[in-house]
């Protein structure tokens, strides 16, 4: 069977950016995440390191979302909520994904990388653009 080969993702600043610098960070260091595990599923990394992709979404998810989170208070961001639960939601899929790890590797990381790239292009690309006022 032949192997898939992941891309990596570019941060475009001049179409992707929020113009709001701490959301514009985050996401670019969630690109960095994301490209750390294309490069563990195209054997340019070593599997050895998916864990510690998984410890970085935790870590990340958990700055990124307050930070977001107390922004989006601040402007009076409608959807909050519905964005709250999203990242709560973005969390469990994390975590779940560190649970069955031990148990079924390859998988798991094929599924990590499908549901990062929906994240990026759906919540980051799409939600989050969409939240900030232009």
């Amino acid at each position: 069977m032949e192997k898939k080969i992941y891309t990596h993702r570019v941060w475009d600043a001049t179409t992707q950016n929020t113009g709001v610098e701490a959301i514009d960070k985050h996401h670019v260091k969630f690109v960095e995440i994301i490209n750390q595990l294309v490069d563990i599923l195209n054997g340019a990394e070593s599997e050895d390191n998916t864990l510690d992709v998984i410890h970085k979404l935790l870590y990340y998810a958990e700055s990124y979302f307050i930070e977001e989170e107390l922004y989006f208070r601040s402007i009076k961001y409608a959807n909050l909520s519905s964005h709250q639960k999203s990242h709560r939601g973005f969390l469990d899929s994390v975590l779940n994904f560190q649970q069955n790890y031990k148990n079924n590797p390859e998988p798991v990381r094929i599924e990590m990388m499908k549901f990062l790239d929906r994240w990026y292009k759906e919540h980051i690309l799409g939600d989050d653009l969409k939240a900030v006022p232009h």
